[in-house]
């Protein structure tokens, strides 16, 4: 209670609401528009009409739309909903963690201790603020549990549980986390079996490969449970740019520095976390990102003290998760270690993965249950064991006040060029030479108060187990409380209001340039990623931060951006193809003059309305051909300012197009997700083509009066439809058959699962 309280008084006592980084730019959107697509699409959100112009969404993992914690959003007050989402997986994992520690042996205090460690601990925390790591890793420990009680018992009931706990880890679709908990999965079922090897004397129990099995068959069983999300998510990946590999370069971004290992036991080492990341005077260690991805690996002073002082009674259980976190720490420091790349080379499914530091969740797991084992043979009364702690302790003091007394030192003598110097931005080094010897005041604070604890152990085991935890609540509640901000839903709200004339009763597309403005400096003002989508507004050539559009999408930007930097003029005509009304950038970036109106500034940036935008369905007037990047340059070029009412089509996709299409008239236009309804008059003698501004997508199907259509795929990733002469009802609608084959799956193993809880009871 105290930790709950401590960490997220804001959220339980006040009313307020999580909003840092990742959160309000970029889930928090997406879970508004997934409360509003559930009611908009009379049925399973499938397709997000807002984003890009379109894309899918049921099929991304990032949207959690078969999440359980996702579904408290149909029926509970929506803020109430978003921080369930931060909250319930905290306490899960917290949870999860102790009930394995108990299921492997550990002591009731030990567990306790250890999973405030890990639940707590900077590294669940730090996952807060990118939702999708939290949903997949938070149910890890659970399955660990089961599949150690699978080992044992062999039950149906235990099976079942490990199977639907692995369920709601592959329903967090995060694919790194995702292999972290299949890690730490098989590291509990590797040091479970070699735990077992022994106390039979050094030989596997002969039952070992039909427990193994059965620990097998629980996790397929609910990745079948999960089909719903796996298989869509596996599609959209190989459709998508990391599908076809990410550069080595961009996936080893977010490579943990090797200095951050001093963090386990001095968490300010790098520098203090902020919403504006101002006083993180490490930013220089991670290049143009210039802050971490896990905002803080600290566990507890004590918890990383015991994690190192176990390693001094080798057992084969312990060897186990010893290596695991070697492996761990190795895969994080990504390009500072040769493993990364090697993998990268070896293994052609490690190029869809990226940022190393992802892999010190694995290590955090790791060190909770070392720190678990150690601290049993403290209380138990191991002198040898108490003796260790007390003497890293000591060391971890001590290395805290030389640090400390050092940077006291040389800020006397050099100034602030001494920290300039190692990298430190000139403006905090007096920041730093002022709040880094308070720090290492703390731990050595800290470490006092755990030695005192570890006194009271010898002469009162009960008491001094009580001070050793109130002490890392202590630890944690400070270490902690930085890396979960909040604030009201009023000021989330206040941060990106929408600007005056976007948005009414006809919301005109926007391009965000502002976005593009905003990558790769510390401005974080730009209403980044789906923001847009709180406002209700269609965007066009958004980023991918999370590397789902497909690979047309991709095309499609990247040779918008190449055309517009060789031709700024092609940029207006690009855009109002794409019936682009409004453009959004900083005051103090430089724009391509579309010319139009200019509406009351916006805070730090503008809005430019654009003016002869295309409607959302309109009749090309002409059709180009290409073959290649180079050739769909050099048409958009030859077109000019007539790029606004044509076509480019791929040689290929459309071979009986005419290059000048008949004129059409459009009628009424209906639709909601995933379903367009439309009226249109082709006035001949040739064909036409309906032009519609919606991203081109495999699974759209047509009619045409009835009879089924043709889609064709234009200017790169847009939608077309030939008419012939005549008056026509045209209507689009968007069906995912994999998708309801894998909810089939889903559902059937959902009942498999059921029926072996109720009829599997018995066993060992």
């Amino acid at each position: 209670m105290l930790l709950v309280f401590g960490l997220f008084y804001g959220v339980v006592l006040r009313g307020e609401t999580f909003f840092d980084r990742d959160l309000v730019l970029f889930f928090r959107p997406l879970r508004v528009l997934l409360a509003e697509l559930w009611s908009a699409s009379r049925g399973l959100p499938l397709w997000d009409p807002f984003t890009n112009m379109g894309r899918e969404f049921a099929a991304n993992p990032s949207a959690a739309v078969f999440h359980p914690l996702s579904w408290f959003f149909l029926f509970l007050p929506w803020e109430t909903a978003w921080r369930l989402q931060v909250l319930v997986p905290v306490l899960a994992s917290f949870a999860g963690m102790l009930f394995f520690l108990r299921t492997v042996g550990r002591s009731g205090v030990s567990a306790f201790f250890a999973a405030c460690a890990w639940g707590f601990g900077g590294v669940v925390l730090s996952t807060t603020n990118v939702l999708s790591m939290l949903l997949t890793v938070a149910p890890a420990p659970l399955v660990a549990a089961f599949a150690v009680r699978t080992l044992r018992s062999r039950r149906g009931t235990d099976i079942a549980a490990t199977a639907l706990c692995f369920a709601l880890v592959c329903a967090g679709g995060e694919p790194v986390s995702l292999l972290i908990s299949c890690m730490i999965v098989g590291a509990a079922v590797a040091a479970e079996l070699a735990d077992g090897n022994s106390r039979a004397g050094g030989r596997a129990p002969r039952t070992a490969p039909h427990g193994v099995a059965l620990v097998a068959a629980g996790l397929a069983l609910g990745a079948a449970a999960a089909a719903v999300t796996l298989v869509p998510a596996v599609r959209l990946e190989a459709s998508s740019d990391r599908g076809q590999g990410i550069p080595l370069a961009r996936a080893e971004v977010w490579s943990f520095p090797p200095v951050r290992f001093a963090e386990l036991a001095l968490p300010g080492v790098m520098g203090h976390i902020g919403t504006d990341m101002t006083d993180y005077w490490g930013a220089r260690a991670y290049g143009a990102r210039a802050y971490p991805l896990i905002y803080s690996v600290y566990p507890g002073l004590f918890a990383t003290v015991l994690g190192l002082s176990g390693l001094a009674r080798p057992r084969r259980g312990r060897l186990v998760w010893t290596g695991v976190g070697v492996i761990a720490a190795l895969l994080a420091l990504g390009r500072h270690v040769p493993v990364w790349s090697l993998l990268y080379a070896g293994i052609p499914s490690w190029r869809a993965i990226r940022h190393p530091e992802r892999f010190t969740i694995l290590l955090a797991f790791a060190l909770a249950v070392l720190a678990a084992g150690e601290l049993d043979a403290v209380l138990s009364g191991d002198g040898a064991a108490r003796r260790r702690a007390a003497l890293w302790l000591v060391g971890a003091a001590g290395l805290a006040a030389l640090a400390g007394v050092t940077v006291l030192a040389s800020s006397h003598w050099s100034g602030a060029k001494a920290w300039a110097a190692v990298g430190i931005a000139p403006a905090i080094t007096a920041y730093f030479a002022h709040r880094f010897p308070l720090d290492c005041l703390l731990v050595v604070g800290l470490a006092l108060a755990y030695l005192l604890a570890l006194r009271t152990v010898r002469h009162a085991p009960p008491a001094g187990a009580a001070l050793v935890c109130a002490v890392l609540v202590l630890d944690l509640v400070i270490a902690g409380r930085p890396l979960v901000p909040t604030t009201s839903p009023r000021e989330v709200a206040a941060m990106f209001p929408p600007p005056r004339g976007l948005v009414g009763p006809h919301p005109t597309k926007l391009f965000n340039l502002a976005e593009w403005q905003s990558e790769g400096s510390a401005r974080t003002l730009a209403p980044s990623m789906g923001v847009p989508a709180l406002w209700g507004v269609t965007t066009v050539f958004e980023p991918d931060p999370d590397m789902s559009q497909p690979t047309w999408a991709t095309r499609a930007r990247r040779l918008f951006w190449r055309a517009a930097n060789a031709w700024p003029d092609l940029m207006p005509p690009l855009l109002q193809r794409r019936g682009v009304g409004a453009i959004l950038l900083f005051r103090d970036g430089e724009l391509y003059q579309p010319g139009g109106k200019a509406p009351p500034e916006l805070g730090p940036m503008r809005l430019v309305h654009l003016d002869g935008a295309r409607a959302d369905a309109f009749c090309a007037d002409r059709v180009a051909r290409f073959q290649g990047d180079e050739a769909w340059l050099r048409e958009a070029h030859a077109l000019g300012r007539a790029l606004a009412s044509s076509a480019i089509v791929e040689v290929g996709d459309a071979p009986a197009l005419p290059p000048r299409p008949s004129p059409c008239r459009i009628g009424a236009y209906s639709g909601r997700p995933g379903v367009v309804q439309l009226h249109v008059t082709a006035e001949g003698p040739a064909p036409s083509l309906l032009a519609i501004n919606q991203t081109w997508n495999p699974r759209w199907s047509a009619t045409v009066d009835g009879g089924p259509g043709q889609i064709i795929r234009t200017d790169l990733d847009l939608t077309a439809i030939p008419l012939q002469p005549g008056d026509h009802t045209v209507r689009l609608v968007y069906r995912d058959r994999l998708l309801d084959a894998s909810l089939a799956v889903s559902i059937a193993a959902l009942l498999g699962i059921m029926g072996l809880a109720a009829l599997g009871r018995g066993g060992r």
